[in-house]
This record gives C-alpha cells, sequence and structure tokens, in this order.
C-alpha cells in the first residue's frame, strides 16, 4: 500500500500494499490463466523478520519529517525486487477479494453491454503496491486502473503485471485523487489502505473512496479492526466501530453484505472486516 499514509514507520506492517506472491521469483511474471493463481506469501516469522527488517532500515534512511510517500518508495527501492521483503505481501487477505468475486459473477456487475462485444466494467484498485490486486481484477475481466503514492511501487508493479490486458498503473494520492475518478468506477476495491492511515486523515481517506464509486457501483473495502478501547499505536491503525460504522452509514452508501474474520499472523490472529458498500442510483 503506498495511497495515503504519512511519513515513516517503525512497525512494518504499516499498511497495504496489493499483497501476493509466492517468493522473490514470482516478481516478474504474473498467471494469465485463473485469477486465484495469485496466492499470498504465507505467515513465515524468519522472512516477516526479515521484512520488517527492510521497513525499519527505511526508516532511519528517510528520516521521522520526510514527505508523505519517501518512506513507501524506500521500503520498494530496498526490496531490490524481491516481493518477500515487502511487509505487506505477507499474508494479506487475498483470499476474500478472490471469494468475493466468485460471489459477484462479472455478468452481474457490468452496467453495459453490447451483443456483439460486453463493455468491461471500470474498477480502481486503491494504493495497489505491486498490483496483484488490481491484476485479480482484469484477469477477472474488469478495465482496472491501480494507482499508489509510490512511483517505485508503480513501476514495480508495471513489470510485474506487463502482460495483464485491460490494466494500467498510476502514480496517485488518495487525498489528492483526480478529479476525473470521481464517480466513474464500477468497483472501487481497497484492501488494508484505511488501516495505514492516521487517524486524523481517515475520514478524508474514507470520503475520497466514496466519491470514486458510480451510482449502482460498489466499495469492497477490507481492513483490520479493533474494539473501542483497543491498542491505537500504529501504523497500521485498525479501525475502531466508529470508524466502521462510518463506513456503513456516513458515506452516503448502502451496506450489501459484511463479513468479520480474522487472519493469522505472527503475533496471532487479527480482527478483519470486509465491507460491500453499493451508491444508490
Amino acid at each position: 500500500m503506498s495511497g495515503g499514509s504519512s511519513g515513516g514507520s517503525s512497525d512494518a506492517e504499516n499498511g497495504h500494499s496489493d499483497g501476493a506472491g509466492d517468493d522473490a521469483e514470482t516478481a516478474g511474471s504474473s498467471p494469465q490463466t485463473r485469477a486465484d493463481t495469485l496466492v499470498a506469501v504465507s505467515v513465515d516469522a524468519e522472512a516477516y523478520a526479515r521484512a520488517r527488517d527492510n521497513a525499519a532500515s527505511a526508516s532511519a534512511v528517510v528520516g521521522e519529517d520526510a514527505s508523505r510517500g519517501a518512506w513507501f518508495d524506500a521500503v520498494y527501492a530496498q526490496a531490490q525486487g524481491d516481493a518477500a521483503l515487502i511487509p505487506w505481501m505477507h499474508a494479506t487477505p487475498i483470499e476474500v477479494l478472490r471469494r468475493w468475486l466468485d460471489d459477484h459473477p462479472l455478468a452481474a456487475t457490468a452496467t453495459a453491454t453490447t451483443a456483439a462485444q460486453p463493455i468491461r466494467p471500470l474498477a480502481l484498485d486503491v494504493a495497489s503496491g505491486l498490483g496483484d490486486h488490481a491484476a485479480m481484477l482484469a484477469l477477472e475481466g474488469y478495465d482496472v486502473i491501480g494507482f499508489d503514492l509510490s512511483p517505485v511501487a508503480v513501476g514495480w508493479a508495471q513489470k510485474r503485471h506487463a502482460s495483464v490486458e485491460a490494466l494500467s498503473f498510476e502514480v496517485a494520492d488518495l487525498l489528492e485523487a483526480p478529479t476525473a475518478w470521481r464517480g466513474q468506477f464500477d468497483l472501487v476495491h481497497d484492501t488494508y489502505t484505511l488501516q495505514s492511515m492516521p487517524l486524523a486523515l481517515l475520514e478524508a481517506a474514507q470520503d475520497a473512496i466514496a466519491a470514486m464509486v458510480k451510482p449502482g457501483g460498489r466499495a469492497v473495502l477490507i481492513t483490520r479492526m479493533r474494539e473501542a478501547d483497543g491498542p491505537v499505536d500504529g501504523p497500521p491503525f485498525p479501525l475502531a466501530p466508529d470508524a466502521i460504522e462510518r463506513l456503513r452509514t456516513g458515506l452516503g452508501l448502502v451496506v450489501e453484505a459484511e463479513e468479520a474474520f480474522t487472519r493469522p499472523h505472527t503475533a496471532g490472529p487479527v480482527a478483519h472486516i470486509c465491507l460491500t458498500l453499493r451508491k444508490p442510483v
């Protein structure tokens, strides 16, 4: 992820980057058959420790006063093409998006078709990182834009998924996204970007995501969550109940479905939620 977190971090799990890849050898290629061939890096304590070391090194390089995005650029650059050195590549819940796509066939999602040529629905992948979620959407038949705050991540994603059709990557900031994107997308997907946001920026990030959904379109949001009195040290900053409720009721979107689940982590299971929200026509 690098679509809108601030500065450096001492916690390697600071946000999302799109995340799947068996190991470093997958960084230069992309499967072309079924999207579910993209799988997340397993939780391996030793590998994760190396990724955390890379993140800590990036923090030391950029310093505490670095501009937004500088830390992400440093993490990606120092990995030197090894996806296993990107902390958020470890155990990202990509199978949740896979299951969502299985439950929402594209034919039911498209907003327009012609007899001869179906029109691919437009999808936006927020803070796309190395681009695996974006590639999954494109392989399912969406016309996808993945964007990220980090130019290094965008360049890596472009190479990693160069053979995937109907997929492009752009450098952009979620909090300053192009106005041309407002209300344009049949599907807006985010995994782990919201939890990377400092609390002062969280509502603006939520609003920005909702603004890009077209009438009749959906947002699929996957994030960590916590109890109201749970720890808030981060990043990541798991969303508190009031922040989850704002997603449900405060963005002008209607809840279609939600799923609470846990994910393995080296420190133990972590609570998550997946929300499917639709914008009324």
